[in-house]
């Protein structure tokens, strides 16, 4: 344990009533470990923060692509219930699906 966690130790057990006295270190110094722990915290904060946004962009474009393909299928089947002329609709059916043409 660092010298900083442990003065954030002692200082929580005081705050927490653990404790009967103040630390033996002065209040500009237990001030100043807490000031930066909340800078360390904040730090943490915003880089959970960055992957969790990286994340949720990801997941969006995911969500794009598979909306497309969910509208290429519709329209696909569309073609075919209308009996229409459906050579590229086919094979475009069997790529979606990942079925390998012979």
């Amino acid at each position: 344990m660092t010298d900083r966690e442990k003065k954030i130790a002692e200082i929580r057990e005081w705050h927490e009533g653990k404790r009967d006295s103040f630390p033996q270190f002065t209040v500009f110094e237990a001030v100043g470990v807490m000031l930066d722990e909340i800078d360390r915290i904040e730090r943490e904060y915003a880089d959970e923060r960055a992957a969790h946004n990286a994340h949720v962009t990801e997941l969006c474009e995911l969500e794009e692509e598979n909306r497309k393909l969910r509208e290429d299928i519709e329209r696909i089947i569309e073609i075919l219930k209308n009996g229409q002329q459906a050579h590229w609709q086919t094979f475009k059916i069997r790529q979606l699906l990942g079925v390998t043409m012979e």
